[in-house]
């Protein structure tokens, strides 16, 4: 039995699972939510770079005759930079995904520890208890 100043511990412990879920796995997603930011930080900054360097390639070649294409360089820039760009996205995508998860995980945690706080009766308990009522 729970002292009288100490609430019982919940039947199934369904809240201290997913409390304990929580704990382990937050730490990891924070730590992945910081990775993926500063990826997509230094995808942007790689994809300046790529484009300053494929306008100043594009330049040269303009201004003079050069006894090699320096087209094919511009061109492999160009592509490399569209990869990076289709590597961002899909980044972002994931990353909104498990956001998205993490404040699933997070509001049924919530749910689940205002429901036992509260000692909140859900309608079908109240629809019971009402033909229970009924019956006598």
């Amino acid at each position: 039995m729970a002292k009288p100043g100490n609430p019982e511990p919940a039947i199934g412990g369904g809240n201290d699972i997913s409390e304990g879920i929580m704990d382990i796995v937050r730490p990891a997603l924070q730590t992945l939510d910081a990775q993926v930011k500063e990826t997509r930080k230094s995808q942007i900054h790689l994809g300046e770079n790529i484009q300053k360097l494929s306008e100043y390639l594009k330049e040269i070649l303009d201004e003079k005759q050069m006894p090699f294409d320096l087209g094919d360089y511009v061109r492999r820039l160009d592509d490399s930079t569209k990869r990076i760009y289709n590597v961002q996205s899909r980044i972002q995508v994931m990353h909104e995904k498990m956001t998205h998860l993490q404040r699933q995980i997070a509001r049924e945690t919530f749910k689940q520890k205002q429901s036992k706080t509260d000692g909140v009766v859900t309608p079908t308990e109240q629809e019971s208890k009402v033909a229970e009522g009924s019956e006598e």
